[in-house]
This record gives structure tokens, sequence and C-alpha cells, in this order.
């Protein structure tokens, strides 16, 4: 026997054996990974559950006509160089008046991708073009702060980043700054301060957004449990969801302000690039 090496008993690779195997059918006999459907079925998300955030609606990147060369919109014709200098980073984004979400890994789902998914939702909540539900929370809020918060569309991302969080935890982190792409600068309203009461404050912050917020919420979960005691299951689109896009006259022009294409409209890293200031109006 060379000096140094040694062999295993019979028992010992009868052991190793064993363990291999058993590795082995433990691999084969995982569980699949979870689709989208799955893992927004699971959550606790009372826009989905209320049938208003629709999984029928959500697209993958490669799916924005934006990226398309051609006519037919099909991840097949997608210009990669583009898709990869413009979200890099991000998470997901929508249009002004168009219903669709595109949000990264649709097709490889986390739970991150189910918290995006959320985030984009509530964004149409609050388009009265997709539906009126949402209707008077941020026009209340900004009311409520003396426009301390800023805009209406930072406003409303505060707000949905803030809901999404309530629903999703760390899943969705919650965030006091916010990167404003039309002024290229990252804004902490945290810190602003407002006129004879000094700064807002986080704690500030999230009693504003708590005000107008949590009835909203209350109000979605009220027919996400009637539904879920009625045996209702949102609809799961054929193939998992997306499909063809339709025109909807959404401006998806670089830039284009209220619908904005993602080009311009995020910066990978800020604390917001989860779809927040991407296109999200």
């Amino acid at each position: 026997m060379p000096v140094g090496l040694t062999y295993p008993t019979p028992d010992q690779a009868q052991l190793e054996w064993e363990r291999m195997a058993d590795l082995a059918n433990r691999n084969y006999t995982a569980q699949p990974k979870q689709s989208l459907e799955e893992l927004m079925a699971q959550s606790s998300d009372p826009f989905y559950h209320s049938g208003m955030t629709k999984l029928e609606n959500v697209r993958s990147f490669e799916e924005d006509p934006y990226f398309q060369r051609g006519i037919a919109p099909t991840p097949e014709e997608i210009d990669r160089d583009l898709l990869a200098r413009d979200v890099g980073g991000n998470y997901g984004y929508t249009f002004k008046g168009d219903p669709s979400m595109y949000v990264a890994s649709k097709y490889n789902p986390s739970a991150e991708t189910a918290a995006t998914t959320t985030h984009e939702g509530i964004h149409n909540i609050f388009d009265p073009a997709i539906t009126g539900v949402g209707e008077g929370v941020i026009q209340g809020t900004i009311s409520d702060s003396g426009s301390a918060l800023g805009t209406e569309f930072n406003t409303e991302e505060m707000m949905t980043n803030y809901l999404s969080n309530l629903i999703h935890g760390e899943e969705e982190p919650f965030y006091t700054d916010i990167y404003v792409p039309q002024t290229d600068s990252l804004v902490n309203y945290a810190t602003m301060m407002r006129p004879g009461q000094g700064a807002i404050g986080r704690k500030g912050i999230m009693e504003l957004l708590a005000k107008r917020g949590k009835p909203l919420l209350r109000k979605v979960a009220k027919r996400a449990h009637r539904n879920i005691e009625a045996g209702y299951r949102p609809p799961i689109s054929p193939g998992g969801g997306g499909g063809g896009w339709s025109p909807s006259g959404a401006d998806l022009s670089p830039g284009g302000g209220y619908g904005q294409s993602p080009t311009g409209s995020d910066v990978a890293g800020t604390p917001f690039s989860r779809g927040g200031i991407l296109g999200a109006f």
C-alpha cells in the first residue's frame, strides 16, 4: 500500500454509498421552485387576494415593448444591450395608465419578486385610469403634510413603499430617502425642515403615511378576507401570466414624464431601485 494512503473499510464504503444515494434522491425528489402565482397566493398581500393585483398583467423586463426590435413584442427580439443598460439593478416598474407591471425574475421568482409585484400593483391602485380604490389617498397625504413630502410623484412613491413594507417586511424595506430622476438627487425627507416645526423625521413620515395608508389597507383587506372565505382564487393566466402586450397609449419614450420609460428613471443601487422611481408614474 502506498505510504500515506488509506482505503475505506467495507462498512465505511457502504455508508458513503448510502449518503451519496440519499443526496441524489433528495435532489431528484426536491420540490420544484415556486411560481410567482404560488408565492403570491402564500403572501399576505390583500391587494392580490382581493383580486385587484392581477398576475396576468405581470410581465418580464424582456416583454416591455420599449426594448423590442421590429413590431412583434417577443423576448426573442429583445435588444439585450439596451435592456442591460436601462434596467440594470432595478426590480420593477409600471407606466401611467397601463395595467402592465414589469418585474425582474418573473420566470425565476423569489420572495423579493413577490414583494416587487405587490409594490407595482399598489402603484396601479393609485392610478385613477386603472382603479379608483386609492383615490384621495395621495392628495390627502400631501395636504396632511403641508407638502413636506414633496410632489405627488414622490409622495405616491413613499406611500407605495410604506404599504408594501407593511405587507412584506424586510423583503420590501422602508426608506425615508428617495432618488428623484428629474433633479438627479437623493432626497432625504427624514431630515427635511418644515417651517416652524423642524425636521420631519422618520417617525413623522411614518405617521403621515399611516393616517391615509392604513385605512386603505384595512379597506382592501376586508375585501380580501371576503374572497378567501368565499373560496375565491385569483385567476392564473395561461403560461403563468404575461403574454402579449396591447397598446394602451402609455408614453414609452425615454424620459416621457408620466409613464416615462426606464431610460434615466432610476439609478442602480439606490434604496428605491425596487421599481419605485423607475417609470412608476
